[in-house]
């Protein structure tokens, strides 16, 4: 890519950000704190009636320059999957970091049209997108390009990091480490209070000595010994048997479905959420995943629906079943060739 064609993609991107939609969050002058996710009674009551959700996620092959992009929709709450689209494309960009959506939004958008049109009785809620939103150098992820060129509300997922600024691989793990040990510690004290919790609000469950991870030098200059691998699994489990202990239902702690610690930029805010000790299974999941805001939702609204669709695992299953059946679809091609 020269330099024109770069400043160009930068354009459309900055064009794509000023367009987006974020919601302001319900919580806003506490959403600097980390926080022990419960039910949240807005998508708790949509999960109740038959609403659908939706997934995208690209899937490359190893050995053409050929890829697929796979459109799934979930029915809640039975979690079935109710329509499922895809389109093989060649990729004619190389990849660019920052610059993902320039390789994937076409045939995304393609799909969801191609639904909305056809389909328009399975047109999701919200979609969730195997791709950053506003956690982006310029606010408009893969996430956010989809939202504003469909009009439909989109959250992004990041499985892995997105360095911003200063806010490097070794400083947020900082911090998510910080926020384990803070948070088991804040739920052990919950769970030793008397029955009056049980009909409380969650003020609780903001943990108010735990701020955002930031890029900010004096959070990095703050003296904290880091967990190893074995020890930051060991509080995962800590954390989510302490949530399991009390066999009361009633009681908050026996809700817990996640802890999110905000992730702040100083020069544009809480742009995403790292989410983890998430996903309804045996195994407690420790390595987080990044939640930010495509379109038309806030970020306390994105967590929790990301938080309430990973049932099977880390990955929410709207986005896990596209990844599947993107790898599958592809086997089969290259099986076919072969």
């Amino acid at each position: 890519m020269n330099s024109e064609e770069q400043n160009e993609w930068v354009g459309e991107q900055l064009r794509i950000a000023a367009q987006v939609k974020v919601f302001p969050d319900n919580h806003a002058p506490q959403s600097r704190f980390s926080r022990l996710l419960l039910p949240d009674n807005g998508v708790t009551d949509a999960m109740k009636k038959q609403a659908f959700v939706g997934g995208v996620d690209v899937s490359y092959s190893l050995t053409t320059n050929e890829a697929i992009a796979v459109y799934v929709i979930l029915e809640v709450p039975s979690f079935e999957v109710v329509f499922v689209d895809s389109e093989m494309f060649e990729v004619e960009q190389t990849y660019i970091p920052s610059f993902l959506a320039f390789r994937e939004i076409g045939p995304l958008r393609r799909l969801i049209e191609k639904q909305t049109t056809n389909h328009p009785q399975w047109t999701p809620l919200v979609i969730l997108v195997d791709g950053n939103g506003t956690f982006h150098n310029r606010g408009a992820g893969l996430a956010c390009a989809l939202g504003v060129t469909t009009g439909l509300p989109t959250i992004g997922i990041g499985k892995t990091l997105y360095q911003i600024d200063n806010l490097t691989k070794d400083v947020v793990w900082r911090g998510i480490d910080k926020s384990l040990k803070d948070a088991t510690r804040n739920l052990s004290l919950v769970e030793k209070e008397d029955d009056n919790q049980k009909n409380g609000d969650d003020s609780d469950f903001w943990i108010r000595d735990n701020e955002w991870i930031s890029g900010e030098p004096k959070q990095q200059e703050e003296p904290f010994e880091s967990l190893s691998p074995t020890e930051r699994r060991q509080m995962v489990e800590k954390l989510v048997s302490l949530s399991m202990r009390c066999s009361d239902s009633t009681k908050p702690t026996s809700r817990l479905r996640g802890l999110a610690i905000p992730l702040h930029v100083p020069s544009r805010g809480i742009l995403a959420c790292a989410v983890l000790a998430h996903g309804q299974r045996r195994q407690p999941t420790q390595t987080p995943i990044f939640v930010s805001v495509g379109h038309l939702i806030s970020l306390e609204q994105a967590t929790q629906w990301v938080v309430a669709m990973s049932v099977f695992s880390r990955i929410p299953e709207p986005v896990r079943q596209a990844d599947l059946r993107g790898r599958a679809l592809l086997r089969v091609k290259e099986g076919l060739k072969a």
